[in-house]
């Protein structure tokens, strides 16, 4: 998700039952004027699958903010930020930033926040997640801008791409590699 999106998350977005999270709006502070906003782009608007273990973060969280509204006598509203701050409002996009400069720095990572958007792109496509389904998951406009921000990202994909041409072309798992001219098997 991009910034904006987890601070645009509402408990009515969480859906536990089917294991998904819906990207419908994002949060934005401009000049101090707090909104929510449509996501970035028409396919921004989006569901993506979580795992088992990302669901069970989200339900302990969701059990905490019942009982922070239970402590005030109310019930935790569907429209409730998932990240919120004290005052029950959405988290400042800026916190979240601040929050993971803190953690880079204490690992001594040099990773921005966004870089983590995009290495959870570059992984899923070295996994061999098709390009259409990671393009989805990142609520990019299309697939080929997808392939155009990620397609060289992946070192040893064009040596793989050819193995995999040549096994498909001459029926067998790995072509041998071809004798360049004027050498000899000596070297």
């Amino acid at each position: 998700c991009r910034r904006s999106e987890i601070c645009g998350l509402q408990w009515s977005d969480v859906d536990f039952d089917r294991s998904l999270v819906y990207i419908r709006r994002s949060y934005h502070v401009v000049a101090g004027v707090e909104m929510y906003r449509e996501p970035k782009s028409a396919r921004s608007r989006r569901a993506i699958a979580l795992d088992a273990y990302s669901l069970n973060i989200l339900a302990d969280q969701r059990a905490d903010a019942e009982r922070l509204a239970g402590m005030f006598g109310r019930p935790l509203a569907q429209n409730a930020p998932v990240f919120a701050r004290a005052n029950g409002r959405p988290l400042h996009p800026e916190t979240i930033t601040k929050a993971w400069v803190r953690v880079a720095r204490a690992l001594r990572l040099s990773v921005r926040l966004h870089d983590l958007r995009h290495s959870s792109a570059t992984l899923m496509l070295a996994a061999g997640i098709p390009v259409q389904l990671v393009s989805q998951r990142l609520g990019h406009a299309t697939a080929g801008f997808t392939l155009t921000q990620y397609a060289g990202v992946l070192p040893g994909a064009q040596v793989e791409a050819a193995e995999k041409l040549a096994a498909l072309l001459n029926g067998h798992s790995k072509a041998p590699a071809p004798a360049l001219a004027g050498t000899t098997e000596a070297g």
